[in-house]
């Protein structure tokens, strides 16, 4: 990627993160281990679902406001004859994209995964990144439940989401220097590994276990 382009340096950090929580391969495997592993025909569990029930929503809301704002535009009849119905589905309209707007703000914020575990717990996942324009700082939240990050940039969100609230909670902050090399190239084994080891620290926080150092292969 080019390097000062951080929309695009999140988005490329935000799929390697959602991938390495979704996948849940050991930050010690490399891509020939995964290749060798689909090859032998090895079955490999993957310990979280993504759910997609925030997103299915928005789909909803969107799609409802664009039927409103079609009929708005071709209801039968023409202006001002149908005047009233005109304004009713203008109202419609903006009614459903003030809906959308106000459940993305309160129940999507920052967050770019919400998973599910597969195992018999079921419990939850939800990962919440920040990269500030013309900043260095890549910042990654792992809840249990949603939680607007510290200091959000959303200030209602404290209102509605006390401090504490979303279940356990770890979180870190990287460079981008770290990350990626003077090319734009990311270091994709390097960020999956510090992603897995971040896991192993919200698994353990959720299990009330403590994290027991890994030994390297």
């Amino acid at each position: 990627v080019k390097l000062g382009d951080t929309p695009n340096m999140k988005r490329v950090l935000d799929e390697v993160a959602c991938n390495a929580i979704l996948e849940g391969w050991d930050e010690n495997t490399s891509e020939a281990d995964v290749k060798a592993a689909e090859d032998a025909g090895d079955a490999h569990v993957p310990p979280y679902t993504e759910t997609h029930t925030i997103a299915n929503v928005k789909v909803i809301l969107g799609s409802l406001a664009v039927v409103a704002s079609i009929l708005a535009q071709f209801w039968p009849g023409k202006f001002p004859a149908n005047y009233t119905m005109t304004a009713v589905w203008v109202i419609t309209y903006a009614a459903l994209s003030t809906a959308l707007t106000v459940y993305s703000y309160f129940c999507e914020s920052e967050a770019v995964l919400f998973a599910k575990s597969n195992q018999k717990s079921g419990s939850s996942v939800v990962v919440a990144t920040r990269l500030m324009r013309f900043s260095d700082v890549y910042r990654i939240q792992i809840s249990k439940e949603f939680a607007p990050m510290d200091k959000p940039l959303q200030p209602l969100l404290g209102l509605l989401y006390p401090p504490g609230s979303g279940g356990p909670i770890v979180d870190a902050e990287w460079r981008l220097g770290d990350l990626f090399d003077v090319d734009g190239m990311l270091d994709t084994v390097a960020t999956r590994k510090r992603i897995r080891e971040l896991m192993r620290s919200f698994e353990a926080a959720s299990s009330g276990r403590a994290v027991e150092p890994k030994k390297s292969r």
